[in-house]
């Protein structure tokens, strides 16, 4: 009799503590915490095995919040956001120069000393410069009859390109050798208003241009034959 008592009594005892992980575990659900983990606990009394169930409670997770930059510019001022397109326009001018590596877009032609300034609406006409690879394709103008032909070769590429940077604006300059003739190129390249100055200068002739430099970018062209002679493109399909 006093067995079966006390076999009553543990089994009593049992059912409350899974009543009471129940309860603590509705309570804790209802607070607001996650229970990760049900980790189960043997308990052997009088050699009844009786198993039960604990909740493994764990904290709260923390999460950072980001800022966006779009919504810090909305409380900037006019002012303030004109400041800041100028300060990243330099940044990306600064990013292309010292990457060593970009494509210039002339936008305007002349013959030094005194040439007429003529405007190139042409887009296929570019300089691609990098340490790999050198790709030269620009109208130039020869001689006192002004006859305007075009400079196209492609070479292995500049070593050894080293700009420099003074105030707002930065030098670059090269020499190439094509055929027997060096063609020497120096570039003066604004942070502030993107200009982009070429003197292009060889034994025969010197070109002034304008234009702007952008990502590296292999143009689209036909495949074209060039003589040395006259530099003159024939364009064959």
């Amino acid at each position: 009799m006093k067995k079966v008592l006390c076999a009553l009594s543990v089994t009593v005892g049992l059912s409350l503590m899974i009543m009471a992980a129940s309860a603590h575990r509705i309570v804790a659900d209802s607070d607001g915490f996650q229970v990760d983990t049900l980790q189960q606990i043997s308990i052997v009394k009088d050699s009844v095995p009786v198993t039960t169930i604990v909740p493994m409670q764990r904290g709260d997770d923390v999460v950072n919040d980001t800022v966006r930059v779009d919504s810090v510019k909305q409380h900037l001022s006019r002012t303030e956001r004109r400041r800041l397109r100028a300060e990243e326009f330099a940044w990306r001018i600064d990013s292309l120069v010292e990457s060593r590596t970009f494509s210039f877009y002339p936008t305007t032609m002349q013959a030094m000393p005194e040439g007429e300034m003529r405007m190139v609406y042409a887009e296929y006409y570019y300089l691609l410069v990098s340490p790999m690879a050198l790709e030269v394709h620009l109208p130039v103008e020869r001689g006192l009859s002004q006859y305007i032909s075009v400079l196209n070769f492609d070479n292995e590429g500049v070593a050894d390109l080293k700009p420099e940077k003074y105030g707002s604006r930065w030098t670059l300059s090269f020499t190439a050798r094509y055929y027997d003739e060096e063609y020497h190129f120096d570039f003066i390249i604004s942070t502030i208003t993107g200009e982009v100055v070429l003197i292009l200068q060889s034994p025969s002739y010197s070109m002034r241009y304008i234009g702007q430099i952008i990502e590296r970018k292999r143009a689209h062209r036909h495949h074209q034959v060039v003589t040395p002679d006259s530099l003159t493109t024939q364009v064959t399909n």
